[in-house]
């Protein structure tokens, strides 16, 4: 039984998504290669192999414990890369919100936009006015190694925004209780801290509503204005706001 996938560059975005997941969550060398070739292979003819073959099968796969390579694509398909900087807020947003689903094709349907030269020369990308949702199935068969450059840019900057802006940013991240954590605790205790957590993280995530009824003075009618603004301007503004008050 032969894998379909002879490298990286054989693997979607979605079945690289498969990957990491399956090497995440199943624990020991052993079933981590069985479901893997389970996977690659389509098939579950592995359950009755030995031990030594699964191993054996294991190894000429080798790329699979690599990290995929490439270099940084600026066009992809019919689109181009549209600097991650001079996103709106309305785009960072919705950026910010792909980025905590390791929804990488939507990360991808957000950056890779239309673009066209303006008679003056300019570099004028297409509104973000249609539905990232909806354009995201176009980036499932992309190769991972045409998109992984992209997606490690992408989760950097955002670690390196919630650092800049931390003041604006903190306890911003989703909690949950660690396997370790949970058995330290009683079930009563597990409920009343799981129910607390779930609390905190529905307030955050409307986060950026809040942001916006406090940016627009509760003048709903100006959100859709403060959207277009740059989202760096945005949190420039609120971190001075926060320390002049502070």
């Amino acid at each position: 039984m032969e894998v379909y996938q002879k490298s990286w560059e054989d693997v979607t975005i979605e079945e690289y998504k498969e990957i990491v997941d399956i090497k995440t969550n199943t624990k020991g060398y052993i079933n981590v290669a069985l479901e893997l070739l389970c996977y690659l292979t389509d098939s579950d003819i592995w359950d009755d192999m030995s031990t030594i073959e699964i191993i054996k099968k294991y190894k000429e796969i080798s790329w699979i414990n690599t990290i995929p390579q490439n270099e940084f694509k600026n066009e992809i398909l019919k689109y181009s890369y549209k600097d991650i900087s001079k996103l709106s807020l309305s785009e960072w947003i919705d950026l910010d919100s792909a980025i905590l689903e390791n929804d990488i094709q939507k990360i991808c349907a957000i950056l890779y936009r239309q673009k066209e030269i303006d008679k003056w020369g300019n570099v004028i990308f297409e509104p973000y006015i249609y539905s990232p949702n909806e354009r995201k199935v176009l980036f499932d068969n992309i190769p991972i190694t045409s998109v992984i450059n992209t997606v490690e840019l992408t989760f950097k900057y955002r670690e390196n925004l919630l650092s800049a802006y931390k003041e604006l940013f903190e306890s911003y991240e989703d909690e949950n209780l660690t396997s370790d954590e949970k058995e330290m605790l009683s079930d009563i205790e597990i409920k009343q801290i799981e129910n607390q957590i779930k609390n905190d993280n529905r307030k955050r995530n409307y986060a950026w509503q809040k942001l916006l009824d406090d940016i627009s003075g509760g003048d709903w009618s100006s959100i859709p204005a403060i959207l277009e603004l740059p989202h760096t301007f945005i949190f420039n503004m609120r971190l001075a706001k926060k320390i002049f008050n502070d």
